[in-house]
């Protein structure tokens, strides 16, 4: 499924940001800053964006798309790329670097990666279960109510209980809602979806919590608990130039709006969702883009209470 849509990729397009080499700014290369002169495998290096951060006398990178690992040779003399994925014995190393990759776990390599990390204090659990998240393009779904419960079945064989997230909704103009078959299918701890900026593109206030009731009453019909997305900002017209969207940041009062709607359509856990592609926007992470780099992470820490302490910033 996923590991064979990156192992056939032709190209890159998918895998690179668009535009800059380091659309992070200055924080990546100084957040990685300490770990040069340590042997470093990256693992999922893509075409080698931040080799170049590592020292090459200890560093090699290893991804499951050849043509990512051809063009990272290509980009970056003298560094070692190979192909392989996470079976390869790579050799004795001081850290693994894993940028942006995990959200990508095959259906079949699911139980193996719970089996090594669940019992991490940093893994999100829920009722004492580690979280698994389906994603589902809602347009061409791959999985269906009785693949589910094959994949359950063999992932809870193996690792026990897991707290199960569904990323369904029903795309059909007007509807919107969980499709009955979903809600009937056992196993299921809760429903929601990833974005508004696809089956239904809107993000004002005033629209977003008619929208968010009408898909948490399928949820609560169902006895399921509700998962409800939301964004910062979005801008994906530089992706795609004829069908793109924008969700304007609109200083702060976009993502204050979503948190405002799904809270009042009584979510049980809120989604912030943090799109593949850097250009796109809905990134909460710092950005040297901003001229306050760290504005999303100040309206999150209100809600929680908390007054957000700026750090030191790194050297441009």
């Amino acid at each position: 499924m996923v590991a064979a849509f990156w192992r056939e990729q032709s190209g890159i397009r998918h895998i690179t940001p668009q535009g800059k080499s380091n659309p992070e700014g200055p924080w990546l290369p100084s957040a990685l800053a300490p770990l040069w002169g340590l042997k470093v495998c990256e693992f999922g290096c893509g075409p080698g964006r931040i080799a170049g951060l590592f020292d090459r006398a200890g560093y090699v990178g290893v991804d499951i798309c050849e043509a990512a690992v051809i063009e990272a040779r290509k980009r970056n003399p003298g560094y070692r790329f190979e192909v392989t994925d996470e079976t390869a014995k790579i050799g004795p190393v001081d850290v693994i670097v894993c940028h942006t990759v995990l959200m990508h776990v095959p259906d079949e390599e699911l139980a193996g990666v719970l089996a090594r990390c669940q019992g991490d204090p940093a893994y999100l659990r829920r009722g004492g279960r580690p979280v698994v998240y389906l994603y589902q393009v809602p347009f061409d779904p791959k999985l269906t109510p009785a693949t589910f419960a094959e994949l359950r079945r063999g992932v809870e064989t193996k690792v026990g209980p897991v707290w199960w997230a569904m990323d369904k909704i029903r795309h059909d103009a007007g509807t919107y809602g969980v499709p009955a078959e979903w809600r009937a299918t056992e196993g299921i701890d809760g429903f929601g979806f990833y974005g508004t900026f696809s089956v239904h593109r809107l993000s004002e206030r005033a629209e977003l919590r008619p929208f968010f009731e009408r898909y948490a009453r399928d949820v609560r019909a169902a006895g399921r608990e509700l998962l409800l997305p939301m964004h910062p900002a979005l801008d994906n017209r530089v992706i795609q130039p004829k069908e793109g969207f924008e969700i304007p940041f609109r200083e702060g009062e976009t993502l204050e709006g979503y948190h405002a709607a799904a809270l009042a359509a009584g979510a049980d856990v809120l989604l912030l969702t943090s799109f593949n592609e850097w250009p796109e926007g809905t990134v909460v992470e710092p950005s040297a883009d901003w001229p306050d780099p760290y504005r999303n992470l100040r309206q999150i820490a209100l809600w929680k209470g908390r007054t957000f302490v700026e750090p030191p910033r790194p050297a441009r």
